[in-house]
């Protein structure tokens, strides 16, 4: 969820010198902060730290609105397309705007443990496919010599430790990818499951 990732919104007030606050946008490493009226008070918009080049906070005032929120709950599937399509946005927790997330956040480990997540089910998916497609480990033949000798290699040392798997278990990603790319007989099975 979001808020694994977000960071707190680095808020200014509005009546502020724009020049000052600049500087210690700059300083924080900053490049967007929230407007408030009072310090207590809601975040009333959003100021880019590029535009407050001179006069007060409110001149450099842009409205946050709705397409620019998300929850604190929002999923970060949700969030990779909302971040597709805009470099932030602000973040809710109850009623009031106290966050921010960027693309930048994608990069934390949050995110990659997702990812992660996802690529291992994907990759089960792609073995229980292949299992299908090519009847009594039939997979073998379609692999270079050092390709299957390196699977080989791995399921003996797993074995070792005491791990049940079979040879596919031991095959790289991009092999069980290459089995299933251009089998036209399997596409055809998975199109019937669809209709």
């Amino acid at each position: 969820m979001t808020q694994t990732i977000l960071e707190p919104l680095q808020s200014i007030p509005i009546d502020g010198l724009a020049s000052e606050f600049k500087e210690i946008l700059d300083t924080r490493g900053f490049d967007v902060a929230g407007v408030k009226q009072f310090e207590d008070g809601p975040v009333l918009g959003f100021v880019f730290k590029e535009e407050m080049q001179s006069g007060r906070i409110r001149d450099c005032l842009k409205p946050i609105n709705a397409e620019d929120l998300i929850s604190d709950a929002t999923q970060l599937a949700d969030l990779f397309t909302v971040l597709r399509k805009k470099e932030r946005a602000f973040v809710l927790i109850g009623p009031s705007v106290r966050g921010i997330v960027t693309r930048s956040d994608l990069n934390k480990p949050p995110v990659r443990i997702y990812l992660f997540g996802l690529i291992s089910l994907l990759e089960m998916h792609m073995q229980f496919w292949v299992n299908f497609a090519y009847p009594a480990e039939s997979w073998k033949e379609q692999f270079s010599g050092n390709r299957l000798a390196a699977a080989k290699e791995l399921q003996d040392e797993r074995r070792k430790r005491d791990e049940a798997v079979t040879l596919l278990d031991c095959t790289q990603f991009c092999d069980k990818a290459s089995l299933l790319v251009g089998k036209l007989d399997l596409i055809t099975k998975l199109n019937s499951f669809q209709e």
